[in-house]
């Protein structure tokens, strides 16, 4: 079994590894990307026989959910990418994967309300709405999604 941190652990080692190690957050997201992939062939098989639901914020969090939609996409996998932020709320690595995952032409939902979200058509749903550095009870959109993932009965991984 993997170990488990808490959300402060996991800020210190992110911070740690920028700022001591000077690895760019970005390679991080790429790496986190490239490890969801694994863990999703270990427990559902091979990507390119999946139909995926990534639900992404505004945040890094959500720039770790376009990176592994880049990374499923160009594995063959069914991929749709659910932002549920405005798109010109996006900034830094997460603006940059996102720009990558239009240039590919990843499908890209845009919901504006809780009636639109339906997740029932994809074999996974992944998470990445909101990292370690929430600190409040999501509310809206954010929460309705929540609130429907909990609700059902497929694997969702949360980056």
């Amino acid at each position: 079994m993997l170990p488990l941190f808490t959300s402060e652990q996991m800020r210190g080692f992110d911070k740690r590894a920028i700022t001591e190690f000077g690895i760019p957050g970005i390679v991080l997201m790429e790496n986190a990307a490239l490890a969801a992939v694994e863990l999703i062939e270990t427990e559902l098989g091979a990507v390119d026989l999946l139909t995926v639901g990534i639900l992404c914020g505004p945040g890094n969090n959500g720039g770790d959910g376009f990176a592994l939609a880049r990374q499923l996409f160009l594995r063959g996998c069914d991929v749709e990418i659910w932002l549920l932020s405005k798109p010109d709320g996006l900034t830094g690595d997460a603006k940059i994967n996102s720009e990558a995952a239009v240039k590919l032409e990843i499908p890209m939902l845009e919901p504006e309300s809780a009636d639109e979200l339906d997740f029932s058509d994809y074999d996974m749903v992944v998470d990445a709405m909101f990292g370690t550095g929430l600190a409040r009870a999501p509310e809206g959109l954010f929460a309705e999604a929540i609130e429907t993932l909990n609700q059902m009965e497929i694997p969702v991984l949360a980056p």
